[in-house]
């Protein structure tokens, strides 16, 4: 039974999504306590551009300096000429100072708990983890932390949180796989490209057609693209979740744009914090206007996900993003050089916003886009920005306007002024807690404190004096402390033991401070780096053979050392 309980664990960790170096600085903008990440191909989205290994240290130096974390997506399954190019870069990241590694294949549990002491390592969501069996198994393996199957319940969570000594991670937002994840291998049948290797062709988001008997059928399915999932989106039961005592809320998305970065954490962080302030979830005027803003990042239709119990996972219309429901379409006039839709706003709209028109073209219907190119008011005058409630037409694509047709649904797909504020805002400073201790005859101490931290002590070479004319006054010494720079931290109290009648230059009292911070930045970015180990597999072929040969209960396959079978063969994973 985990010590743990549910309050202690408030607020849990928004974990976010990075795609690449400038994804990973709007995670941190957005406010995620942690990120994840992938390098080259050993991880499951391989079509994300990712992070170079050199990419990685700086990443993670900068995310330790805001107090975040960074894990490393290692999450597919290693085949056996992998091996040792994966135990090198696992090795760059340990000596950087990853603050975790996130796996899928059991045998490099087993390799990486020996090879790298102290290392904590993540069960991904790819290893259908679903019950309480699977989390003791993964425990057994090494985990510290395991992401549960997106098909569980919060009561399902729940009862898996109460009954674990390890912490546990799900999923709060973002895209769905229509398979169980990791257990897919539909991608490989009808391509090469393998999503359990993190190649998926996503053939999910396919059009398709039924026949019976060689007669069509579509009306059965209801929609061309019966496979596609519509977004995970759980802010309205956000507040079950984190009852639930779950360690972690994970956002999918390293595919996505750093804008939806930055905004999803941003939404999420606020939330999990009034929960956990104020006992309540956002009200309900609130969560509409959140559920907007994350439509307008991106959106296939939201589902509250088997979590909150909505089985209708699915998006049967459209397979891509399509954002915030604009209006429908009760005027077209086809012209040159721009088509002309009226409608009647349910939202905001501006010059230069993007628009998804749902149509039908010959005898298949589908999503057009335009961008906004003009905005002619209800007394035909040409505006630049109209509001909702307000009866417009829009100067759209002349393309598009070609087939456009009245009772068609309008979509604002790209909100400018949204996206521009999100690219607009800057790294938030790391919170320091400052103490100077001033006393006559003896050295000036200024100590200095992060969240999560031990306190730093710097003790200066300067005496303090006693004053001969001008005494140093409290207000001189907290407005010295004050001036933080060009640092990532920003003041969270300044305390003051000092002397009367004493005399400190403001210079030293600016040298102390800014010596203080660099110590602090050291060690907040230096003190979970550690030495290049250098593993080779020649030495670690015997740790899963002499611990299966011990052991007294029965092993399976999947864990059997991968320096001697490849996990992708062993499990039916498809080696593409």
């Amino acid at each position: 039974m985990s010590e743990k309980t549910s309050a202690n664990r408030c607020p849990p960790e928004i974990l976010a999504p990075a795609g690449d170096y400038d994804a990973f600085l709007s995670a941190i903008k957005g406010g995620a306590d942690a990120v994840y990440l992938g390098i080259g191909e050993f991880n499951a989205r391989r079509g994300a551009k990712n992070l170079s290994s050199r990419e990685l240290e700086k990443a993670i130096d900068m995310a330790h300096s805001h107090g975040v974390k960074v894990y490393l997506a290692f999450n597919i399954p290693i085949k056996e000429h992998e091996l040792q190019p994966a135990l090198d870069l696992i090795d760059q990241a340990y000596a950087a100072g990853v603050d975790a590694i996130i796996l899928r294949d059991p045998g490099l549990f087993r390799l990486l708990k020996a090879t790298f002491p102290g290392l904590p390592l993540h069960a991904s969501t790819q290893m259908t983890i679903h019950n309480k069996a699977g989390v003791r198994f993964v425990e057994e393996l090494g985990a510290s932390r395991v992401i549960v199957s997106r098909e569980l319940s919060t009561a399902e969570v729940r009862d898996i949180v109460d009954s674990s000594k390890i912490g546990i991670e799900v999923f709060v937002h973002g895209a769905l796989c229509y398979s169980y994840s990791g257990r897919c291998l539909f991608s490989s049948f009808v391509s090469d490209r393998s999503g359990n290797l993190g190649a998926c062709a996503q053939p999910c988001r396919w059009k398709y057609e039924l026949f019976v008997d060689g007669e069509p059928q579509n009306e059965l399915i209801r929609g061309d693209y019966p496979l596609s999932c519509a977004e995970l989106c759980t802010l309205p039961g956000l507040d079950k979740i984190v009852a639930s005592g779950v360690e972690s809320l994970k956002i999918e998305g390293r595919m996505k744009k750093p804008e939806y970065v930055t905004g999803s954490s941003a939404i999420y962080k606020e939330a999990v914090e009034r929960i956990c302030k104020r006992g309540e979830n956002l009200d309900r005027e609130e969560l509409e206007q959140k559920e907007k803003e994350l439509a307008k990042l991106f959106s296939r239709g939201f589902t509250r996900g088997f979590i909150l119990g909505d089985r209708a996972v699915t998006h049967l219309e459209y397979d891509s993003n399509y954002g915030v429901y604009l209006g429908k379409v009760s005027n077209v006039v086809r012209s040159k050089p721009y088509g002309l839709i009226t409608l009647t706003l349910h939202e905001e709209i501006e010059v230069n916003d993007g628009i998804g028109i749902h149509t039908q073209v010959n005898t298949k219907t589908g999503m057009l886009g335009s961008i906004v190119n003009g905005i002619i008011s209800k007394n035909g005058k040409h505006v630049e920005k109209a509001k909702k409630g307000e009866k417009v037409t829009l100067e759209i694509s002349f393309k598009t306007g070609e087939v456009v047709n009245p009772q068609d649904e309008v979509f604002l797909s790209t909100d400018r002024s949204f996206l521009e504020g999100l690219q607009e805002m800057k790294l938030k400073p790391l919170p320091v807690n400052i103490k100077v201790k001033a006393r006559k005859g003896e050295r000036l101490k200024v100590t200095v404190e992060s969240p999560g931290e031990s306190p730093v002590e710097l003790e200066d070479e300067y005496v303090v004096q006693p004053s001969l004319k001008s005494p140093t006054t409290e207000e001189a010494i907290r407005k010295a402390m004050e001036q933080l720079g060009e640092t990532p931290y920003d003041v969270g109290s300044i305390e003051i033991e000092a002397d009367e009648e004493i005399f400190i230059p403001v210079g030293a009292l600016k040298s102390a401070r800014r010596q203080a911070l660099e110590l602090l930045l050291e060690k907040s970015t230096g003190i979970r780096k550690k030495e290049l180990r250098h593993p080779q597999l020649s030495d670690l072929t015997h740790l899963c053979k002499n611990e299966a040969e011990d052991s007294q209960t029965e092993v399976s396959t999947a864990e059997v050392s991968m320096a001697e079978v490849s996990m992708a063969e062993v499990s039916g994973a498809e080696v593409s």
